[in-house]
């Protein structure tokens, strides 16, 4: 999965016999392929991607999959995943605008459901985990991957202010442990999960969502904050103005089998 992997972690991972994975640092635009193999995908398979965004996920997933169904509460993202799938002649895929807490499929209907990036999002995620189950046929995998926050609640507080300050759209990014507890009381059994680490510029990060000059100081001043006082575990380093960071993710593969 990433450079130094041997054949036989790779075979685990992918026969899901594996419980853990070493934490190990990637780059971001490694991050969809490492999901999607860690899933381990089947050609036969349906699969549900939520909170899809403009399909960065949906479309790697799509080449290995039967078919492949988007879903996002963004009717621009959506259109825009919809405008690439005409673009690339993707014939197994569809995107269409809904809330993971109110799906419009049939139970039992997907392989596989996928989350990457969305959970942080959700008001409330053991609601939408719920209806991802619900569309899961049995046996299935639901498939999470998110940046994750400290098991400290002060820590993970103050990480989530950052976070909120850059973006109005995040809820909340939850701890390992809270994820874990989300996918139990969902009645699924966790079968694998994974973690690994990606350094963030700050100016690339802000970036990414388009942020404007009082967002970008705004949370420039929080993440110095966090630095001088120690506040977080997201390993800050400052220099001046120049801002790096460490997100940390964590993907879980649980399995439906009722």
């Amino acid at each position: 999965m990433v450079s130094g992997e041997t054949d036989n972690e790779r075979e685990r991972s992918e026969s899901g016999r594996e419980l853990d994975f070493a934490p190990r640092r990637v780059k971001w635009d490694e991050t969809v392929r490492l999901i999607r193999e860690f899933a381990g995908v089947k050609a036969t398979d349906r699969v549900l991607d939520i909170a899809c965004g403009e399909g960065i996920l949906a479309f790697e997933v799509a080449r290995h999959c039967a078919y492949l169904a988007g879903v996002d509460i963004s009717e621009s993202m959506v259109a825009l995943a919809s405008e690439r799938a005409i673009e690339a002649g993707a014939q197994n895929v569809s995107f269409q605008v809904g809330d993971a807490v109110n799906l419009q499929f049939a139970d039992d209907t997907f392989d596989r459901v996928f989350c990457r990036l969305g959970i942080h999002h959700f008001p409330h995620p053991a609601e939408a985990i719920g209806e991802m189950v619900r569309t899961l046929k049995s046996p299935g995998y639901l498939i999470v991957a998110d940046i994750v926050s400290s098991e400290d609640p002060a820590w993970r507080e103050a990480h989530n202010r950052i976070e909120r300050a850059r973006d109005p759209s995040h809820h909340e990014m939850l701890s390992p442990r809270q994820v874990r507890a989300i996918l139990n009381e969902a009645g699924l059994s966790l079968e694998a999960e994974s973690h690994w680490q990606t350094r963030r510029r700050f100016s690339d990060w802000m970036r990414i969502v388009n942020a404007d000059r009082q967002t970008t100081e705004r949370t420039r001043k929080l993440l110095q904050e966090a630095a001088k006082k120690k506040s977080t575990d997201l390993d800050i380093a400052t220099q001046g103005n120049n801002i790096e960071f460490t997100h940390r993710w964590m993907a879980c593969r649980a399995l439906k089998l009722n």
